[in-house]
């Protein structure tokens, strides 16, 4: 069944999206900055229990997936991230409130750096909006209302 790009469904599936991504209130630069910091002590937090609905991306699984699929939104993330890590419980509500519409998915951009970097990934997080395939940056506020 075909979609159009510019229904209302699919923009209150977006704006519903940008309302969970907007209530972590983070900003691209402050996680860039902990990138510069280079606090490797950081522990795995991503318990594949916990991500419920999340779709968990890799290489062998990434393009198929992006495909097959409309509308995808995706999260490059590093692990040791605190930003990624505060980002994790709001991702995987959306994702469990969007199952069915817009799949969220993330990917390990430490473990697929190829794959980040053929995305053009520097900071984390990043997130993607793939449309029929073709990748949008998501360059939206972080803080619920904007400020």
């Amino acid at each position: 069944m075909a979609r159009c790009r510019t229904c209302s469904s699919s923009l209150f599936l977006f704006v519903l999206v940008f309302v969970f991504l907007s209530s972590v209130n983070l900003s691209i630069r402050e996680c860039a900055a902990e990138i510069g910091s280079g606090d490797g002590g950081h522990t795995e937090v991503f318990d594949e229990d916990k991500d419920g609905d999340v779709v968990v991306l890799g290489a062998d699984n990434f393009t198929e997936f992006v495909k097959t699929n409309p509308y995808v939104l995706v999260e490059f993330y590093a692990p040791w991230c605190a930003h990624c890590q505060s980002l994790a419980p709001e991702w995987a509500s959306a994702a469990s409130i969007l199952k069915g519409d817009v799949p969220l998915a993330k990917v390990d951009a430490t473990v697929h750096a190829e794959l980040a970097k053929e995305f053009g990934v520097q900071s984390y997080p990043t997130i993607l909006f793939f449309i029929d395939g073709v990748p949008k940056r998501y360059t939206g506020e972080r803080a619920r209302y904007g400020t």
